[in-house]
């Protein structure tokens, strides 16, 4: 079949220049659009009036096409709406819904949607729904929650609950209470059912106080004879380190703390001035292998072992 000629026919804003190939390999023309540009259009295209430009006339139309405002205009200037009177309207852009000016009846001015105003959704400022709220919280003020915990008359170890006390600045229910040391204190209800707080403080000072004093002998005689033999066999720079834990002697596990030793001391003899001794020179300190004796037969035994 013979191709149609079209050069220098107009079709649109294109005019026709020489046949030519489209990008799906059909058979075009290579037109020049009024605007300057040139494309290649398949002749069926051309022949029917689907295309009549390079693709700037739609763009053109796009960029002149005027937008209306989604919905029905609906006269609102003057109308009321819950505590909202309507003024006038507010500025309007293009493809968004139409707002209006509203006064309150508080004095406060807001700008609402005219579809929020018609359905009832925004009646006020805001000052209506703070009213409620305020109200709400008004009538529930005092009112006892029915999930509240009552503690009058409970004991938690050393705090006896007398009464409820009002609430602390977070809202949280306070309780006085009667420490057995005397004093008064106020403890919220978490704190008491955890067993975070057992008494007005005394408890705590009286556990440190206990901690710090292990057995009260700290200035006695027996006491420095314990440190003696610890420092002996576990100091270097004492200077009898070197006939003691240098040689290898050690204190026991027994009597790693003062208790125990303490314990075998006193059901083994001991009295004021005598000191400790080995039995065998080249053992360890434990219960097997020490003694009491006195200072004297201390130094007799040290010259006889020289």
């Amino acid at each position: 079949m013979r191709r149609k000629d079209l050069t220098g026919q107009r079709f649109g804003m294109l005019v026709a220049q020489h046949p030519a190939r489209t990008s799906g390999n059909r058979s075009g023309w290579l037109c020049i659009c009024d605007c300057g540009k040139t494309s290649i259009v398949s002749t069926d295209n051309l022949l029917r009036g689907t295309t009549k430009s390079c693709g700037c006339q739609r763009y053109r139309g796009l960029r002149t096409r005027v937008y209306k405002p989604t919905g029905p205009t609906i006269p609102m200037i003057g109308r009321r709406f819950g505590r909202l009177t309507v003024i006038e309207q507010a500025e309007h852009k293009s493809g968004e819904q139409y707002r209006y000016v509203c006064k309150c009846d508080c004095g406060n001015l807001v700008t609402v949607p005219g579809y929020s105003l018609r359905s009832g959704n925004t009646t006020s400022c805001g000052c209506y729904a703070r009213e409620v709220r305020r109200e709400i919280g008004l009538s529930s003020k005092g009112r006892k929650s029915s999930k509240a915990a009552d503690l009058k008359g409970k004991r938690f170890e050393y705090l006896f609950v007398l009464e409820r006390a009002g609430s602390n600045k977070n809202g949280q229910a306070l309780w006085k209470c009667l420490c057995n040391c005397g004093n008064i204190t106020y403890v919220t209800t978490s704190k008491l059912k955890s067993g975070a707080t057992v008494s007005c403080g005394c408890l705590g000072l009286k556990r440190a106080t206990e901690a710090k004093i292990t057995h009260g002998k700290t200035n006695t005689s027996i006491y420095h004879v314990f440190c003696g033999m610890h420092s002996r066999c576990e100091k270097p720079q004492v200077p009898g380190y070197r006939w003691y834990g240098a040689k290898g002697v050690k204190v026991c596990d027994e009597w790693a703390t003062f208790e125990p030793f303490y314990a075998w001391a006193i059901s083994n003899g001991y009295q004021e001035g005598l000191t400790i001794d080995r039995i065998d020179p080249d053992g360890d300190y434990c219960p097997e292998n020490c003694r009491w004796i006195t200072r004297s037969e201390n130094s007799r035994r040290a010259r006889h072992k020289k």
